[in-house]
């Protein structure tokens, strides 16, 4: 759950940090802080079911109803969006601005 919620907030500073760059359109960007916002609600549920499991009985209870494979399969769409997210920025990056032509 920390691996989660430490890969989200990174990938919350990657996409604010190029929104603020003014590197991706918006777009593009307002996609991208749908997508983070549905993944923080799913983080939040996933934290509170994790906060119920405060004994080893409920941990292995909970295991086996799917928490832990709810929360890889979280992880793995967070790291997707930030490789997305990286993908992009470096794709804008790269373009080359010129100077409009008079």
């Amino acid at each position: 759950m920390k691996v989660l919620q430490h890969t989200l907030s990174e990938t919350r500073e990657l996409h604010d940090e190029l929104k603020l760059e003014g590197i991706l359109p918006s777009s593009v960007a307002q996609r991208f802080q749908a997508d983070l916002k549905g993944l923080e609600e799913q983080v939040v549920e996933l934290r509170n079911h994790t906060y119920k499991c405060t004994s080893a009985a409920k941990e292995i209870v909970a295991i086996f109803e799917g928490l832990w494979t709810a929360i890889s399969r979280s992880t793995g769409q967070v790291l997707q969006l930030r490789e997305n997210l990286v993908v992009r920025g470096s794709n804008q990056r790269l373009i080359p601005t010129y100077p409009p032509v008079r």
